[in-house]
């Protein structure tokens, strides 16, 4: 659902042809799973994502509930099923990042760049 949301968000509102999008297809799905796989839920049991038009860029948010504590780091290993999401958007982002809310939830965030017109009013 998300990957479809940003799809036909992002092709309409910057009329940006769908075959264009793939990139941020693909980064929205890794973040997005990345959140429902390791982080705690927002009340509810979901997850928020959002997309902000930033002149020629935009910007997918994605807030869950937080970081679930206990959770052991591991190693980066190249080769390892998992945690490749986080090379993907390095690779492909114009910019990423998280932040801290006020209420204890987390937000991550990356930006990249259309190849449409701008946004259409």
């Amino acid at each position: 659902l998300a990957r479809s949301y940003v799809r036909e968000l992002v092709a309409e509102y910057f009329a940006v042809a769908r075959s264009g999008l793939v990139d941020l297809e693909l980064m929205t799905s890794e973040v997005v799973t990345h959140a429902v796989a390791h982080a705690k839920p927002l009340r509810g049991g979901t997850i928020r994502l959002s997309a902000l038009a930033i002149g020629r860029f935009v910007r997918i948010e994605v807030t869950d509930g937080g970081a679930v504590r206990g959770r052991p780091w591991e190693p980066e290993d190249p080769l390892a099923a998992v945690g490749r999401g986080l090379r993907l958007i390095e690779a492909l982002a114009t910019d990423y990042g998280t932040y801290p809310n006020a209420d204890g939830t987390a937000t991550f965030w990356f930006a990249a760049a259309t190849r449409g017109r701008g946004p259409v009013s």
